[in-house]
């Protein structure tokens, strides 16, 4: 029997959802304090046999049943028609959604389209598809497993995860290419300030040079201004040593004249 049963494993989640109003569910019991329950929380199938016949009458036997059921029905969510529900205005409806790690341990969930071909069940009239579609939860789900909403809410909400999804996607896929495009344009940039470093240090190396030879040439053009004076200088000095010789000599002849007159 254990081999048609799924127990909670921690590490490995999944949602099924319970649609909670008055007329689908006459035989589950909801407290926001206690959690979601069923007609039965004391009973519990023994071998094949009494499981069989426990979900043969929740399903056959849902308007007559013998004894009350100890299950709480679940499907997965893209079983859960939230358009139909949204039509039925001004009716109480809630979806819970169960989150199946979070159950309490040892909890039994029981697929019934594995148990009807794992017995290769024949039912009055077939299975109806949507027994098929359901996963049977034994006794209770505790409310810290569970998350309510209108079906309107639930909407709103897997359209913000869907949201989420599109942009991890979207990062998971454009990520890395983002990345690279970032990179090639901080070394772009990281060049370009190089670049435009190296120039400035050459046009200060170039005002250097230019102020070197600007004072080279004042150098040298005070220095070839210096020769020049002293170049103009150096004939009138010449002149006037003449002039001082020829003036010690003119007493002398002049005294020489003198003496022949006598």
């Amino acid at each position: 029997m254990e081999r048609l049963c799924y127990y909670p494993i921690p590490g490995i989640s999944f949602k099924l959802y319970h649609v909670l109003d008055r007329f689908h569910d006459s035989a589950t019991r909801w407290s926001p304090t206690t959690g979601l329950a069923a007609e039965d929380t004391s009973t519990t199938p023994d071998n094949e046999k009494d499981l069989v016949q426990s979900i043969f009458d929740y399903f056959c036997n849902n308007l007559d049943r013998p004894n009350p059921t100890p299950y709480v029905p679940v499907v997965l969510r893209q079983h859960v028609d939230i358009e139909a529900l949204k039509q039925r205005v001004g009716e109480e409806i809630l979806v819970l959604e169960i989150d199946v790690e979070k159950m309490m341990p040892g909890a039994r969930i029981y697929p019934v389209r594995d148990i009807v071909t794992g017995f290769n069940l024949e039912w009055p009239g077939g299975a109806r598809a949507e027994w098929l579609k359901t996963y049977l939860i034994l006794h209770r789900v505790p409310k810290e497993a569970i998350t309510v909403f209108t079906p309107d809410g639930l909407v709103e909400k897997e359209r913000e995860v869907r949201c989420q999804k599109d942009k991890a996607i979207e990062d998971k896929t454009f990520g890395a290419l983002r990345a690279h495009q970032a990179a090639e344009a901080q070394a772009a940039e990281a060049q370009a300030a190089e670049a435009q470093a190296a120039e400035a240090q050459a046009a200060e190396a170039q005002a250097a040079e230019a102020q070197a030879a600007e004072a080279q040439a004042a150098e040298a053009q005070a220095a070839e201004a210096q020769a020049t004076g002293a170049q103009a200088l150096s004939p009138v000095q010449d002149v006037g040593s003449s002039e001082r010789i020829e003036g010690k000599r003119q007493p002398f002849f002049s005294r020489l004249f003198k003496g022949r007159r006598r």
